[in-house]
Order: structure tokens, then C-alpha cells, then sequence
């Protein structure tokens, strides 16, 4: 409901909203009730040292994007300090360090076990949702740990394999990506299930560049 106080939340209370059952006429999908929760709890999360008296930015007035989201329960999953991370993915430029170091961490095991859980959540729930493919713009928040669970679920919403392989794709050409992290993930792409005959263009030239960074794909 737009009425539940969603701040007044804490993270083990919005847990218990999350993990039980509700009425399938009144469900929203788990996924958006976790992204106005991170904009209504903003002042209150540990988002870093300077974040005290951080304000939430007017663009995440209603709901924080899903991609930054992912990004923000990630690193509180991991004491992770977000904020500077935040400034840097947002304005674009020398994300390659901060890409690699966020990738390298999410491969590590949580330190919050509460925002763990959330992040879990989330995930699941985007991509049960059909919620996999980012844009070469998005792809950059959506750390190894992430998009190796998503390929990961059973229940994952896709069309076809080529949806599969283009997310992937964006993904693995986001700068600063590394090589070792792309080898990671790759074998959860099915890649005899994609038509390549004949060949998309885009297609073919992102998988190119991929081929020769990647021994595994």
C-alpha cells in the first residue's frame, strides 16, 4: 500500500513484510516494495561516512532505479561504503576501478546478513519479473554476484536465449569489467540455444570483442 510507512521499516521488520504471505489480489512484486523502502529509509541507511546528511537525489524521489538498487543493497551487504562509489557510476567517467573493486567484493561473502536477505529479495524478484536485461548504461551498477544469480534462478523470466546472450553482453562490455570476472559468468549463458545463422549484427560484434577477452566464451 502508498500508505505503509516504509521508513518507519527497519531492515529485519521489512524482512518479515517481504516473508509473509500475502493476498494475491493486493501483491506488488517484492522487487518494487524494496525500492521505495531504500528511498523512503535513505537518511537512515549506512551508506558510507559522509552519509549522515546525505540527500536522497531528486531522481529517486518515488523509487530508487532497480539497477542502483541492486547496487546500493550490494554494498551494504558488504560494509561497503556506496555513496563515492554512487557519484562516480552516476557521472560516468573513470568507472573503470570502481567497477572492478564492486565486481571483486560482491564475489565475497556478505558481512550484513539482513541486507543480504534484501538484496536476495531483489534480485529474485527482478527476475522472476522479467527484469534481466539492463542497457549498456544500467549494466554498469549490476555487480558478478547479481547476474551470476540471476542467470542462476530456475525462474528467471526470459523470452529466448538471445535475451540471455545480449544482457550478458551489455554486461561484459561495461568498462573495467574483468576478464576473470566475465569467465565467471559466462558458462551460465546456454550458448548452443542462441540462433547465430544467420548472425545479428549487434550480436556478432559484441560477442566478437567478448571472445577475445574470454577463454571460457
Amino acid at each position: 500500500s502508498d500508505a505503509l510507512p516504509l521508513d518507519a521499516l527497519s531492515p529485519a521488520a521489512l524482512l518479515k513484510v517481504l516473508d509473509a504471505p500475502i493476498a494475491t489480489q493486493i501483491r506488488a512484486p517484492r522487487y518494487v516494495v524494496i525500492l521505495r523502502w531504500l528511498a523512503a529509509r535513505w537518511s537512515q541507511l549506512p551508506l558510507g561516512a559522509s552519509s549522515v546528511h546525505a540527500k536522497l537525489p531528486d531522481a529517486f524521489a518515488l523509487a530508487i532505479p532497480k539497477e542502483v538498487g541492486i547496487f546500493l543493497l550490494r554494498c551494504l551487504a558488504n560494509g561497503a561504503p556506496a555513496l563515492d562509489s554512487l557519484d562516480a557510476l552516476n557521472a560516468g567517467e573513470d568507472i573503470e576501478d570502481t567497477i572492478s573493486k564492486h565486481d571483486e567484493l560482491s564475489l565475497k561473502p556478505a558481512s550484513n546478513a539482513e541486507f543480504a536477505r534484501l538484496w536476495v529479495h531483489l534480485v529474485d524478484s527482478m527476475a522472476c519479473c522479467g527484469h534481466l536485461g539492463f542497457g549498456q548504461p544500467g549494466a554498469r551498477w549490476v555487480d558478478a554476484a547479481t547476474f551470476s544469480r540471476m542467470l542462476s534462478l530456475r525462474k528467471l523470466k526470459v523470452d529466448s536465449e538471445e535475451t540471455v546472450l545480449r544482457a550478458f553482453l551489455e554486461w561484459a562490455e561495461v568498462p573495467g569489467r574483468e576478464a576473470s570476472v566475465i569467465d565467471q559468468v559466462a558458462p551460465l549463458v546456454r550458448f548452443p540455444l542462441v540462433r547465430v545463422c544467420p548472425p545479428d549484427g549487434a550480436i556478432k560484434d559484441a560477442l566478437s570483442r567478448v571472445y577475445r577477452r574470454s577463454p571460457v566464451v
